[in-house]
């Protein structure tokens, strides 16, 4: 097809151009004045941008979560990014306690399959491996391992792991990604809220305030510090982590931070009212001063992409609780979080630029 008379946006930069692509779909030319070919599809683009396609770093689909499951699989969740203007995916794999990694990485591809999309693969551990295990998956092309600081129950790895993990991702040039929040002080606060009687949605936020997320992040910066590894931090929610963020690499740490849509937009007002349910997420959403500076981390380049964290649930099975029963959820550590992201995406960026 011909993409004609838009304004071209790559790492060129901006220009009026035209775009061919080939029969495979693939970019075949860029040029202005490009005349049809016999039998080609002519879009006219004038007044729109034409850009590459996007990348979503960071996508939970078709994942068990208890009992129930996110109600995106590999399908319907890649024609969403499509529909949004992703049209590359990076999914990722969790192993439970006591499995095997690489047979885990092989459902994950199995499901991944249909994509209509591009995808890869991250990889997450929540206990220690050999480092045959890393150089397994980067053999594969699985070149990124996430780890997280939180969820002691079922996910969370203490810093000696963390450790282990850095020195054996730099010996194979691979990169660390983490969920920095302090699980142990959560936990004891979750666990003080429902002695309490404080079992309401709101809760989820109160209990895992903005503090928690920065000590966590600037503890992973310092554990890349002495290992020299480079590092990710997925979804940054507030300041105190964005603080931490840019601490570490102005005294040059190798650390590389994301946020979401939902953190730029969205704030802990959600999680008041009937449908307060609906808007669980991890971190929680943050009171609205905290997504200016957030926007101000992504302008000045503290912050480096914005990816989804795209986990959702049907309504059903939110009420149901990752028990899975209906009426289940009579807490809040019985919800399942996550929100959709993937068809909105780029549009809430542009938006936000603008």
């Amino acid at each position: 097809m011909l993409i004609r008379g838009g304004v071209v946006f790559d790492a060129g930069g901006e220009r009026s151009a035209d775009v061919r692509t080939a029969a495979d779909g693939r970019i075949a030319e860029v040029a202005v004045g490009l005349d049809p070919l016999p039998g080609e599809q002519v879009h006219e683009a004038s007044g729109k941008l034409v850009i590459p396609g996007g990348i979503d770093a960071h996508t939970h689909l078709h994942m068990p979560v208890g009992a129930v499951r996110v109600s995106d699989d590999f399908v319907s969740g890649t024609r969403a990014a499509a529909v949004g203007g992703t049209t590359t995916i990076i999914d990722y794999v969790t192993v439970a306690r006591g499995d095997d990694p690489m047979a885990t990485v092989a459902t994950w591809r199995s499901w991944a399959e249909p994509s209509v999309v591009d995808w890869g693969l991250h990889l997450t551990f929540t206990e220690a491996v050999p480092e045959s295990v890393v150089a397994a998956g980067v053999e594969m092309g699985i070149t990124s391992f996430k780890l997280y600081l939180a969820y002691p129950d079922r996910l969370q790895v203490d810093d000696g792991t963390i450790v282990r993990l850095m020195r054996a991702a730099r010996r194979h040039g691979a990169l660390v990604t983490l969920h920095c929040e302090n699980g142990g002080a959560i936990e004891e606060l979750r666990r003080e809220a429902l002695a309490a009687g404080r079992t309401g949605v709101i809760e989820h936020a109160r209990t895992r305030p903005a503090v928690l997320e920065g000590e966590a992040v600037g503890r992973a910066a310092t554990l890349a510090e002495i290992t020299g590894a480079s590092i990710y931090i997925v979804h940054v929610s507030s300041a105190p982590a964005l603080a931490a963020v840019r601490s570490a690499q102005e005294r040059g740490v190798d650390v590389k931070a994301e946020t979401c849509p939902q953190y730029l937009y969205l704030d802990s007002s959600r999680l008041e009212g009937p449908d307060a349910i609906d808007f669980v997420c991890t971190p929680p959403l943050r009171d609205p001063w905290h997504a200016e500076e957030l926007w101000e981390g992504l302008a000045r380049g503290y912050i480096h992409t914005v990816a989804t964290d795209h986990c959702p649930f049907w309504r059903a099975d939110r009420r149901a609780g990752v028990a899975g029963r209906p009426g289940g959820v009579t807490d809040l550590t019985a919800i399942p979080g996550g929100l959709p992201g993937h068809a909105t995406r780029l549009a809430l960026v542009w938006q936000g630029v603008r």
